[in-house]
């Protein structure tokens, strides 16, 4: 039997993400389990199933965003496995009469933001895609 992506990746999340035990929370708060999804959307297989899923996601609802981005470090994985896999598909569907432009209507870029602005190079809060008004989806 086959699995859809977002059954694997549910099953991915509860063997590599999900742990029970004590744990303190960022707020104080203690909990009997913590879940830390980086633990598999930086795992090989684990970042090929959330890009799938993430699109997979953004198709459904219709969305034809032109980046994916959100704060560092919890968003990093994400964009980056998003804007490949998307990059990927262009390519595997890209007859080549097909104009730039309308090939550029189908990528989807990133962005991270930074807490702070840097203090050094070129002081930019938000690195890679950055274009005002264009619709993005946000995730963490």
């Amino acid at each position: 039997m086959i699995t859809k992506p977002r059954q694997q990746l549910l099953s991915l999340l509860a063997e590599r993400s999900f742990r029970l035990g004590e744990f303190t929370l960022s707020s104080g708060a203690k909990s009997d389990y913590y879940i830390d999804c980086r633990a598999t959307t930086l795992h090989a297989e684990g970042a090929r199933l959330t890009a799938r899923v993430f699109i997979d996601e953004l198709l459904r609802r219709g969305w034809m965003p032109q980046a994916i981005g959100g704060l560092t470090l919890g968003a990093d994985p994400i964009v980056a496995a998003v804007a490949m896999l998307s990059a990927q598909q262009v390519q595997s569907r890209r007859p080549t009469q097909v104009a730039e432009k309308a090939v550029e209507a189908w990528l989807i870029h990133g962005f991270l933001v930074r807490k702070g602005e840097k203090t050094h190079g070129t002081g930019q809060r938000i690195e890679g895609f950055c274009e005002r008004g264009a619709p993005v989806v946000i995730v963490d």
